[in-house]
This record gives C-alpha cells, structure tokens and sequence, in this order.
C-alpha cells in the first residue's frame, strides 16, 4: 500500500530534493510531475459549463442520459 502526498518545493531546493528522492529504494516512491489532484483551467471552466447546464435540467451533453435517468 502507498499514501499521496502534495509538496509544493521552492525552485532552490527542487533538484537536491529530486536527488533525495532518487535515493530511496525502487518501488517504493512513484512521482508524478503534476498534480493529479488539481484539474487545468479547461477542464474546471468545462465541469463549470456542464454544472450550469445540469441545475437548469439541461443533460444533453451526457451521452444516453435518458438511458441512464430510467434505471
């Protein structure tokens, strides 16, 4: 089992750290350049739309929506 975390890390210690990283055993640290948390400016102005869109009823953007509002 691993555990996630975020580290926001200063441009001066970046590479030291990095290098700290490389260190520690295989297999045991899997690092993700970007955060997989944090969504891009496109895709929460996109959830933003489609949010607006469904509190006025409107579905049609979601495929087979009538499909899926039946079950």
């Amino acid at each position: 089992m691993m555990k996630t975390i975020t580290l926001d890390i200063s441009d001066q210690v970046y590479k030291s750290f990095r290098d700290f990283i490389e260190t520690l055993p295989e297999g045991s640290i899997a690092v993700y350049e970007n955060d997989p948390d944090n969504l891009t400016i496109e895709e929460s102005r996109e959830i933003y739309r489609l949010k607006k869109k469904a509190d006025k009823g409107d579905f049609t953007d979601f495929e087979e929506w009538e499909e899926i509002n039946k079950k």
